[in-house]
């Protein structure tokens, strides 16, 4: 799923567009991808349309652009399985969550990302930190998947790190997304941890020596 920034009643919000939409947007800097594999065959569309010359905000879904062109367009597997849950009620995309947050193997290629759009919020926050959980796995975008999730899902998020509990995981790409005191508390974290380094290489200097 591709997501737009956009202003509704003053408030920015994220709304889903389709593959064609975004190509027909003059600023593409805006777009958000919920699945990295999509945003791959995004920008291949885009090399490949600009590579035959083509204007594609005009020319898009013309006979003559080519069908090796136009396939990435078309849905693949995990597409159908995201376009069965809008027909879903609450209660049922709360057990498919459930089923998720089990680690069900016949569950662990969906798209997390692409489901928040149909879910409550506080299934939002559960996938979430699943995934932070399962960062490595392919395809798996935190980024993408913060327009979702509230802001105190974020602010324990910022907690856990802060004590040291995912010491490796890149929390760059969620600032927009967090309240202005988890920015400050990450940005005082790394002011101390510096410190704390900086004291400690000094130590083990004077130890050589």
């Amino acid at each position: 799923m591709i997501l737009r920034k956009t202003v509704i009643d003053g408030r920015e919000v994220y709304e889903p567009i389709s593959q064609k939409e975004a190509l027909e947007l003059d600023d593409k800097s805006g777009l958000i991808f919920t699945d990295e594999d999509e945003e791959d065959e995004f920008e291949e569309i885009l090399e490949d349309m600009e590579d035959d010359g083509y204007d594609y905000s005009i020319n898009l879904g013309k006979a003559h652009i080519g069908l090796d062109i136009l396939k990435p367009l078309f849905s693949k597997g995990k597409g159908k399985l995201i376009g069965m849950l809008p027909f879903m009620d609450e209660e049922e995309l709360h057990q498919v969550v459930e089923t998720v947050l089990e680690s069900d193997a016949d569950y662990k290629d969906l798209p997390l990302a692409a489901m928040m759009p149909f879910l409550e919020e506080k299934d939002c926050d559960a996938l979430f930190m699943k995934a932070v959980s399962e960062r490595y796995r392919k395809g798996l975008s935190l980024t993408a998947m913060a327009p979702f999730i509230s802001d105190e899902c974020l602010s324990v998020l910022v907690d856990d790190y802060v004590n040291g509990k995912y010491p490796d995981l890149s929390l760059d790409g969620l600032y927009p997304f967090m309240d202005s005191k988890d920015v400050r508390k990450l940005f005082e974290y790394h002011i101390r941890k510096r410190k704390e380094d900086m004291n400690a290489s000094a130590e083990e200097k004077v130890t050589i020596e």
